[in-house]
C-alpha cells in the first residue's frame, strides 16, 4: 500500500509500474494562476518600490509564507481589490473580475 504524501497524485508507467514523477493538484495550479491575475491587477495600481518589487518577485510562485500572504493582502486592501486568498473572499474576487474583465 501507498505511503500517505501532501501530493496530489503519482505517475506511474501504466506497463511496468514503475514511478515517474509526482503529480500537482491541479487545483492548485488554477489557484497560481488566479493569485497571478491579481498581482497583474495590483502592479497596475500606485504602489511603492517595495510593493512592485514584492509582486513581481511573488509572480508563478507556489508557495508564500504567512509573511508574504500577509504582505500580498495589505497591499490589496489599499486598494479595495478582493481576493479569493487566505480570508476566503473567493465570491468577492469572482465579483470583481466579472466587473473588472
Amino acid at each position: 500500500d501507498d505511503e500517505p504524501t501532501s501530493h496530489y497524485g503519482r505517475l506511474v508507467c501504466g506497463d511496468c509500474g514503475k514511478f515517474i514523477k509526482w503529480l500537482r493538484d491541479p487545483k492548485h495550479d488554477e489557484w497560481v494562476e488566479k493569485r497571478n491575475e491579481l498581482i497583474d491587477i495590483l502592479l497596475g495600481q500606485p504602489i511603492s518600490n517595495w510593493e512592485y518589487h514584492f509582486l513581481k518577485s511573488k509572480i508563478n510562485a507556489r508557495y508564500w509564507t504567512d509573511n508574504q500572504e500577509s504582505s500580498f493582502q495589505k497591499i490589496a486592501d489599499k486598494f479595495d481589490i478582493p481576493t479569493n486568498s487566505w480570508d476566503k473572499r473567493h465570491e468577492e474576487y469572482e465579483e470583481y473580475e466579472e466587473e473588472y474583465a
